[in-house]
Parts: C-alpha cells; sequence; structure tokens
C-alpha cells in the first residue's frame, strides 16, 4: 500500500487541481461580468467610475483579485518545482513570487476599495 507521505501528496495534488478549476471559474465569471458592462459600448470614465464605484462590483474583483493570485502562486509553484532541480533556487524564486503576489493583492485591493 501506500506509505503515509506518499498519500498525504495525492490528496494534495487533488486539492490543488481542484484549487486550479475553481478559480479558473472565478476568473472566467469575473471575465464575463466585465464583458457584460463593456458590451454597451460609449463607455465613458464616469461610467467606469460609477460601475467600479458600486459594492457588488468591489467585492466580485477583490474576490476575483484573490482567485487570480492564487491561480498564480499554484501554476508558478508547480513551474518551478518541476524545471528548478536547486532547491535554494526553488525557495528563493518562490518567496520572490509571494512578495510580488503579496504586493498586487494588496495594490488592487486598496485601489478598488477607495474608489
Amino acid at each position: 500500500m501506500f506509505k503515509k507521505n506518499e498519500s498525504a501528496l495525492r490528496i494534495k495534488g487533488s486539492y490543488e487541481w481542484l484549487l486550479m478549476r475553481v478559480t479558473a471559474l472565478i476568473i472566467c465569471a469575473y471575465l464575463l461580468y466585465l464583458l457584460i458592462f463593456l458590451s454597451k459600448g460609449g463607455i465613458t470614465y464616469e461610467d467606469w467610475y460609477s460601475f467600479f464605484s458600486l459594492s457588488i462590483t468591489k467585492i466580485f474583483t477583490s474576490f476575483s483579485i484573490f482567485a487570480i493570485v492564487l491561480h498564480a502562486w499554484i501554476g508558478m509553484w508547480q513551474v518551478i518545482t518541476d524545471y528548478i532541480q536547486s532547491v535554494l533556487l526553488q525557495v528563493i524564486i518562490q518567496l520572490l513570487w509571494f512578495i510580488v503576489l503579496i504586493i498586487l493583492l494588496f495594490w488592487v485591493i486598496f485601489l478598488m476599495w477607495n474608489v
């Protein structure tokens, strides 16, 4: 049978696979939401401002940005661990990537909630 660690890795892999699919669905739903707004045509600055001033848009955008960050983290983690052999280099790149994603997340949320 499986060793304890092998079984845990299979669960973790399934969890990551599911998270990637769920975050992709959230991103697609947000893009659809934006496309519906953009389909009106002739959008001015005031239209954009009022659209992003809506609480539902702020919540949906914040949730979507979190989904994008999570999606990017899992995807890059998989690429880094697959293609970079040095553990030290993996840790350094993952740490830098984590810092970039956290800065992006807080920056976008700060911008969204100050409209």
